[in-house]
């Protein structure tokens, strides 16, 4: 008898019989789907052998026997989590100088689904006004960002239900909350000690296809925040002009540029944590606050937001990558004048695994690692760099407000395997809710 599945983001819902695996549930009853007025789905239709990865709407992706590191390597590449860099980028605020970097030739920046620059013929950097609340999107990948105001453009790729964030200097924190999806969501609000398990403090209603701020009455402390639908991103700043960064969703493996203060969804420690990572399957969060210059702090990424490609559109003192896959990552530069393409800067070699991830830090002056952003620049003060790995890392580095940024890229090389075995990707799929094998 094949199995019957219906997704619900609801964690509420349940159905007599069923059994629930992540953000499914799982019904032995042959003639209960598939239909569109219940929402079940039949798993009928696997190959003898073989399995099928399920994700939202529901889709299958089926296998034949042998073939399962493949296919669901093939979806992983394409998820729209790991290609921040060619989804669409919502401005929390009104600002006439937001940086952009185009890595390639041909591209065409929309302000609302509206053109605003034309088809570049070279790699290049450059600044444009947005408007709060509209979408910024490019048809090719292309990087938002903001000296001295992380806050200001955030990737929806992170959209989700839940986040937190930890405020320890510069007062009081606000809050900006941007709804993705097509009815309103009545966001909670939660401080303290005990997480999403703890007492709602507050509520915020976010209008769909709108942004509302919520303002923190507590200097010092753990916010969290959960959502009735997965169509939330968010950002903070303080009230003072301080720390300002994107809030990064919960991920069961999350990774950092060194630790500061680390948390799960219910407030309790990780169950295994490190400088570079964290694992708990409650969800993990870490703030990284104050690295010695510059007023900004910045978050985790979580394993399936992880790229393999980046690009930064500034002048560059200082990087960290952290990897928890074996990669090899090449750096390179371009001037202002980019007709002569990309040169190579650097060439990285590192060994990595999900809860030992590899790690280094390089800055322009050739010394000891500095994340300050106090280093020299590296190629004389080149203003575009680009990130190349054979394998998905999170990349940290200062701007030239000396503040630190995650960064946020895309995949190349679609078809490519990055899980080092079938345990590794059963590890992986399992810390995905939103995705069920059969």
């Amino acid at each position: 008898m094949a199995n019957v599945i219906k997704h619900t983001q609801d964690p509420t819902e349940s159905y007599p019989g069923a059994t629930r695996s992540g953000e499914w549930l799982i019904l032995n009853d042959v003639g209960k789907g598939p239909t569109s007025s219940t929402g079940w789905w039949s798993t009928n239709g696997i190959p003898a052998g073989g399995g099928a990865l399920y994700t939202p709407g529901p889709t299958a992706f089926e296998w034949a026997s042998g073939g399962k590191m493949e296919m669901i390597s093939k979806v992983d590449n394409r998820d729209p989590k790991r290609n921040s860099a060619r989804g669409a980028w919502v401005a929390m605020v009104t600002e006439s100088q937001v940086e952009y970097i185009i890595p390639f030739p041909g591209t065409s920046i929309f302000d609302n689904g509206s053109k605003i620059l034309n088809n570049t013929t070279t790699p290049q950097r450059g600044q444009i006004s947005v408007t709060a609340g509209h979408l910024y999107t490019a048809d090719k990948p292309v990087v938002f960002s903001e000296e001295d105001g992380n806050h200001k453009m955030v990737p929806l790729s992170l959209k989700n239900k839940k986040f937190a964030n930890y405020s320890s200097r510069y007062g009081n924190s606000t809050y900006y909350i941007y709804n993705t999806g097509t009815t309103d969501a009545l966001v909670e609000v939660y401080y303290g000690t005990g997480g999403l398990n703890g007492s709602v403090l507050d509520t915020v209603n976010v209008p769909a296809g709108q942004i509302a701020t919520y303002t923190g009455t507590n200097d010092t402390g753990w916010y969290w925040f959960y959502s009735p639908i997965e169509e939330v991103v968010m950002s903070v700043t303080e009230v003072s002009d301080g720390d300002r960064h994107i809030l990064a969703p919960p991920a069961h493996y999350i990774y950092t540029r060194r630790g500061s203060y680390d948390t799960t969804m219910i407030g309790s420690a990780p169950q295994s944590q490190g400088t570079y990572h964290n694992y708990d399957p409650e969800g993990c969060i870490s703030v990284e606050i104050a690295d010695g210059n510059g007023g900004d702090s910045t978050q985790h990424l979580g394993l399936e937001h992880l790229s393999n490609t980046y690009a930064f559109g500034m002048a560059l003192s200082d990087y960290h990558i952290t990897s928890p896959f074996n990669n090899t990552i090449e750096v390179y530069y371009a001037n202002a004048d980019s007709n002569n393409g990309w040169v190579l800067l650097n060439s990285h070699t590192l060994t990595g695994s999900l809860l030992s991830p590899g790690q280094l830090g390089r800055d322009g002056s050739g010394g000891s690692y500095d994340d300050s952003g106090n280093a020299n620049y590296f190629a004389n003060g080149a203003q575009m760099f680009l990130f190349k790995g054979t394998a998905p890392f999170k990349l940290t580095v200062n701007d030239t407000a000396n503040d630190e940024e995650t960064l946020f890229g895309w995949m190349e090389n679609e078809n490519s395997i990055i899980f080092p075995d079938e345990n590794t990707l059963d590890s992986y799929v399992v810390s995905r809710p939103d995705w069920l094998i059969q």
